[in-house]
């Protein structure tokens, strides 16, 4: 039998995983049918086996039968040959003694199975094969047919081999690729033989119960209808010892190995553990293994083809964290405000308040979170009501919170504040994002009662909701003036005061309120008296109804009436005389359409503080109003001013600078514009604030001539306050603290840039290079610190500039460098490399322009640029060709070219050119002995060249010492950290040491999922990695799960038709430098 059946040439037995110096099984893989591109190649399933046995089975050894076909025909005879070679294959593979009657495992699948069938019967009738039948002790298989009574057999086995093969078919037996398929009898002879070896090791059998869609045309054309290949009568052998399920998929899915989100991935890691399991406990008993022996097999688990929906998560290690911090409470927060000890009347606001969201209210209210709504027009009062519950509510909350909602931005930095306070996070390690995310946590979590104040949410979009605590606990109170938000949550819209508290307030403010007491009580010298008692009442009644008895106004007034120590009677007749109180008829402070025309005094009661100021005051004022306007730093305006002046600048006449000439001038300008009120001074912080409102009346009444020089003004302090890292050394953490305070007033000029050129009604702002430079230089530090969100704001109204002034070509291609560099970050090769282009072309006509001149640093980024965008989109030739020319430009500067040098290795990589890596990366390290971020970035390729080289030990070394590099000069939460941690992980799971893994592929994923939109690639391949982990530490459900959620996440990435991918399909999700 053997001498009529020669071997296949085109076949070969490899070993895939060792299992270790003595393995004490062997476990066979045979494919399904190699695919036809256009010549038959073997179907290799050799990462899939590394990835997954060498885990689960560490002791087994591993072998993947691989062959193809010599002709272009299939022929069922060449088939079958395929078995002779199989029992050649492996009896030379077990040709030492030890190694001879070692306990065989069979993996088939579809015509695999055909294959070890012919096998094992040659096996059994040749005397030298023997031992290979004997030492079987299960097979395993899957879309495999072993029944040829039902009628369509002939049909199906050629529909299920044309599938397979990946070739046309029309009319089955008529294929120019089946003409020798017509031995139906060799085939048929086979599976009946099969059926008589007397086989007494356990087998199971699975099918596919899904319709496989396959391109197979019928006549005229039209595509066949979907069926089920290999249905249960054709995948049935109906012995004994057989077990057979059928499982939800077709018949690619089921040719193959399953992926690991897949249930009958699970199935087929239980089996084999049963099977060896059940084997060992035989060879203890000195029993062998046979036909009558019970296997718990796994049947219970649902078998289900598609991922799985489940939103659940595992709990990660991560959140020992929160647990183990130190909780500082009672806690108090209502910064920068301060306790208001005038505040007057609102009574029966803040009772209704209190009993909206006090911690004890009644048992029927406390499943859900309580939410009250404190909404009205700006200046009613609405945040000093809130900060006055607040002092009121020590006692009912165990902690209250006073963030300011106005910009996502400000709430990030509250949330961040309340964490590091709270104690929460070290104040030395602390992250805004992941500060935020244990404060979230910690809402989530906690049992005691806490308030958190919301204030100006004045535009609550789904922004707001960001930060809104996910938990059925606590109290939150939101100000606002959007009146929608009391029908959503319930609560209040503030009207202005009644006319008695009004005067109440003004009287309380101004200190008179003994003209309300008893007349015996009263010293009545100015006001003539009795009646002079009843005028200033009535003057104080009607200044208040002018003032629309809106609380800011009349603050307001009171501080002009201290200041110039007016009667009621004399502020009521200035007013009169000077018609501050009335407004044009329709006019109105805010263009809100949901609110009612009204009119009222305020912009006349800050016009008359205004005017009272000097003229270099006022001109202060109007450029404060420019900026952020909740913490102004004078000292640092007057420190900028110097700067300003030193460059030929003229802010000097704007702000006293800070040399010691100007210090009673700066001094002087300060207490005057405290004491008119338009600003305030928080003691603690030294810093200055200015009311919204302020700032739009101070705006709104400027000439336009003075609207662009304030603007300008600003522009140019906050230009040359901000620290600018050299060009060749563009990354300098040192100077993050210092940009993060200025961040808040470069979004304020942005935003009323912005505005300005949608404003039809005013002369829009003129821009200026400094002002477009310093958004650059914004845009720059947000990308450095990962908040990409912030810079595309920055980086459009810095090009719009651009594009409308001539000279700007530099500007402009640090701007294109700058948003393809989000680009990269953020997963987005094509726009990055078409940004890069732009970036280019502009260096291109700078130069033309002589603008610059070779050798400049701007032509290395251009060079670099293009090459990162050719990387990106993985033309790793031509990224290799700009990378070179980039090294060339670099000639005759002193600069650092170890980034372009990090990315040219990653591409020599890629391209499997080792050597050469090698070359670019040794002078750079051997080159630079400090431990800074260039440093680490050009270690990050020497260890994946290492990873390449097959040295794993020593690039597991060179990872782990840049991981302890990058926490140093990034901090342990910035996304560059994070795919480090991954790396890292990835080795320890390759090293088998899973805790390791999952500890640090958490870190990553806690960076990650703190923004979850821009990492969105970086978290589907963070989870699916620990998904493997999970699962090949024994955790299979939970890995499965986690898993599932990663195929979720890359399918909302790729599109819903993707289908279920391996670890290098994740990897191909992420940018280069994070591989």
């Amino acid at each position: 039998m053997i001498a009529e059946e020669p071997v296949s040439p085109d076949a070969s037995l490899r070993v895939i995983c060792d299992g270790g110096p003595s393995p004490d099984v062997d476990i066979v893989s045979i494919p399904s049918l190699p695919q036809l591109l256009p010549t038959y190649q073997p179907r290799d399933e050799t990462k899939w086996i590394q990835g997954v046995f060498s885990h689960h089975f560490p002791t087994t050894r591993v072998l993947l039968f691989r062959y193809g076909f010599s002709r272009s025909d299939v022929l069922w005879l060449q088939i079958l040959r395929k078995g002779t070679t199989l029992l050649y294959d492996l009896v030379h593979q077990r040709s030492e003694p030890r190694e001879m009657n070692r306990p065989l495992v069979f993996i088939c699948h579809s015509f695999g199975g055909m294959i070890l069938k012919k096998a094992l019967i040659n096996a059994k009738e040749n005397p030298e094969f023997q031992s290979i039948l004997e030492s079987t002790i299960g097979v395993l298989f899957f879309g495999c047919i072993h029944n040829h009574a039902p009628a369509s057999f002939e049909n199906d086995c050629l529909r299920c081999a044309a599938l397979e093969l990946n070739i046309p078919l029309v009319k089955p037996k008529n294929s120019p690729y089946f003409q020798g398929s017509g031995e139906w009898q060799k085939l048929k002879e086979t599976l009946e033989k099969f059926k008589r070896l007397e086989i007494r090791f356990p087998i199971w059998s699975y099918c596919e119960k899904q319709k496989t869609h396959s391109n197979e045309r019928r006549w005229f054309g039209r595509l066949r209808k979907p069926s089920v290949l290999c249905a249960e009568p054709l995948a049935r052998l109906n012995l004994s010892n057989e077990e057979f399920f059928q499982v939800d998929m077709d018949h690619h899915q089921i040719s193959k190995f399953p992926n690991r989100g897949d249930p009958v991935f699970k199935l087929i890691i239980e089996v084999l553990n049963k099977m060896l399991a059940a084997y060992k406990n035989d060879q203890i008993s000195g029993r062998p293994i046979s036909s009558d022996d019970e296997f718990e097999t796994p049947v219970s688990t649902p078998l289900n083809g598609s991922p799985c929906s489940s939103t659940s998560s595992i709990e990660f290690e991560h959140s020992r964290e929160a647990h183990a911090c130190r909780i500082n409470l009672p806690y108090q927060s209502i910064f920068p405000h301060k306790e208001n000890v005038k505040f007057t009347g609102r009574s029966d606001v803040l009772v209704s308040i209190h009993e909206s969201l006090r911690p004890d209210r009644p048992s029927g209210k406390l499943k859900a979170q309580a939410v009250f709504a404190l909404c009205g027009l700006g200046g009613v009062g609405k945040t000093q009501v809130a900060i006055r519950y607040a002092m009121d509510s020590l006692y009912s909350y165990q902690a209250v919170f006073f963030a300011h909602a106005d910009e996502p931005r400000n709430l990030l930095a509250d949330f961040a504040r309340f964490s590091v306070e709270l104690g929460l996070v070290d104040p030395n390690e602390a992250d805004d994002r992941h500060s935020c995310e244990q404060l979230m946590r910690w809402f989530g979590q906690t049992t005691v009662p806490w308030l958190l104040i919301l204030d100006n949410a004045d535009k609550p979009d789904d922004s707001l909701f960001e930060f809104w605590p996910k938990s059925d606990k606590g109290s939150i109170l939101i100000t606002s003036r959007d009146t929608t938000l009391v029908t959503r949550f319930g609560g209040q819209v503030l009207q202005t005061m009644q006319e008695a508290e009004a005067v109440s307030l003004l009287l309380k403010l101004t200190g008179r309120e003994t003209i309300n007491a008893p007349m015996a009580e009263t010293n009545l010298t100015r006001a003539g008296g009795k009646d002079g008692h009843r005028d200033q009442l009535e003057a104080a009644r009607k200044a208040v109804n002018r003032l629309g008895c809106l609380p800011l106004g009349i603050y307001q007034a009171a501080a002009l009436i201290v200041n110039e120590r007016c009667l009621f009677t004399e502020f009521l007749s200035d007013y009169d005389y000077r018609d501050l109180f009335t407004l044009a008829d329709g006019t109105r402070l805010f263009r809100n359409p949901n609110e009612e025309p009204y009119h009222h005094t305020l912009r006349n009661v800050w016009s008359k503080n205004f005017d009272d100021l000097s003229e270099d005051c006022q001109d202060l004022v109007r450029v404060l109003s420019f900026l952020n306007p909740d913490a102004v730093e004078l000292e640092m305006l007057a420190q900028a001013a110097d700067r300003v002046l030193a460059a030929g600048g003229t802010a000097q006449s704007t702000i006293g600078g800070g040399g010691a000439r100007d210090s009673k001038k700066f001094a002087k300008q300060k207490g005057m514009i405290l004491r008119s009120s338009l600003l305030d001074q928080n003691e603690a912080t030294g810093t200055l604030s200015m009311h919204r409102l302020v700032q739009a009346d101070c705006q709104r009444r400027m000439a336009p001539q003075n609207r662009q020089k304030a603007f300008h003004t600003a522009t140019s302090l906050v230009h040359h306050m901000w620290p600018v890292a050299p060009r060749k050394n563009r990354h300098r953490p040192d100077l993050w603290p210092a940009q993060a305070k200025l961040l808040p007033h470069v979004f304020s000029l942005c935003r009323y840039y912005e505005s300005s050129q949608r404003d039809h009604a005013s002369s829009p702002f003129v821009g200026s290079f400094e002002f477009a430079e310093l958004l650059y230089n914004a845009s720059w530090h947000n990308y450095e610190r990962g908040t990409f969100e912030h810079s595309e704001p920055l980086l459009q109204a810095a090009e719009h500039h651009c594009r409308n002034h001539d000279g700007c070509e530099l500007i402009l291609a640090d701007i294109y460098g700058a948003r393809a560099s989000v680009a990269t970050e953020t997963n987005q090769p094509r726009e990055a490399q078409n940004n890069f282009k732009l970036q280019h072309e502009a260096i291109q006509r700078a130069a033309s322009a002589n603008l610059l001149q070779s050798p400049d640093i701007r032509l290395c980024f251009g060079l670099g640029g293009m090459g990162n965008g050719a990387h990106g989109m993985g033309q790793y030739e031509e990224a290799e060709k700009w990378y070179r020319k980039c090294f060339d430009a670099f000639e005759g500067l002193d600069a650092d070219r170890r980034l372009y040098g990090g990315n040219l290795a990653f591409c020599l990589i890629w391209q499997g050119k080792l050597d050469a890596a090698q070359r670019v990366i040794e002078p750079l390290i051997n080159t630079t002995p400090d431990r800074g971020f260039r440093t680490e970035y050009i270690m990050y390729p020497l260890g994946n060249l290492q990873i390449a080289r097959g040295e794993m030990s020593k690039a597991f070394k060179t990872h782990s010492e840049t991981l302890k590099i990058y926490r140093e000069t990034l901090g342990d939460k910035h996304h560059r950290t994070a795919d480090l941690c991954y790396k890292v992980g990835w080795h320890y799971h390759a090293r088998r040491a899973y805790a390791q893994a999952v500890d640090l592929l958490n870190q990553a994923l806690v960076t990650f999922e703190a923004r979850p939109t821009w990492y969105r690639n970086e978290r589907a391949r963070t989870k699916y990695k620990l998904g493997c982990v999970l699962q090949d530490s024994g955790r299979l459900e939970d890995g499965t799960r986690l898993i599932n959620e990663a195929e979720e996440i890359r399918r909302e990435i790729l599109g819903s038709d993707v289908l279920p991918g391996e670890e290098h399909d994740f990897d191909e999700l992420v940018m280069f430098w994070s591989r």
